[in-house]
């Protein structure tokens, strides 16, 4: 079996409300307020960062577990030549999503009589829908692809793998 991050969004608080109109001084900052409440800060590699007057940011698109830091580090200079950011939170995983393919398919009619508290309507989604708890739910298709969505680790989104492949040998 295969499987990969496709993409991470993470989140967390610069530590003070922002002035967003002072964040235009900045190059790669952008900010129309007609259009959207919060800024878009671009970083180096490709990513943006969506900053809002709370302080809050979010950082969507990530594709590397190992990119979060450096994306978090490059964000805190641009803004500290601007603003007070010494009290920023680092960020948090807020959903990791992964995709894959087992090695076999599937009958998701069968698997949709068989299993308890899962999902599935064709007419609606072409695939099975697996809750494991609140925020983490595995997309099932007939192919043997799969994604799981909502995982805050990547511990979590493995056993969540774990454990499909538990209810698909059972």
């Amino acid at each position: 079996m295969e499987y990969k991050i496709v993409n991470i969004v993470v989140s967390g608080h610069l530590g003070s409300q922002i002035n967003l109109e002072k964040l235009l001084e900045l190059d790669n900052f952008s900010y129309d307020p007609e259009y959207y409440h919060g800024g878009y800060l671009r970083l180096s590699n490709g990513l943006s960062v969506t900053i809002y007057r709370t302080g809050k940011y979010i950082i969507p698109g990530v594709k590397r577990l190992e990119d979060i830091e450096p994306s978090f580090d490059e964000m805190i200079r641009y803004l500290s030549k601007l603003i007070d950011v010494s009290n920023a939170e680092k960020p948090k995983i807020r959903n990791l999503v992964i995709s894959g393919k087992l090695e076999e398919k599937f009958s998701l009619e069968e698997l949709a009589i068989k299993l308890p508290n899962v999902e599935y309507d064709p007419e609606q989604f072409p695939g099975l829908i697996l809750k494991f708890n609140r925020s983490l739910t595995v997309l099932l298709f007939n192919s043997g692809r799969f994604v799981v969505v909502g995982a805050k680790s990547f511990e979590e989104a493995e056993n969540a793998i774990k454990k499909l492949k538990e209810i698909l040998k059972s």
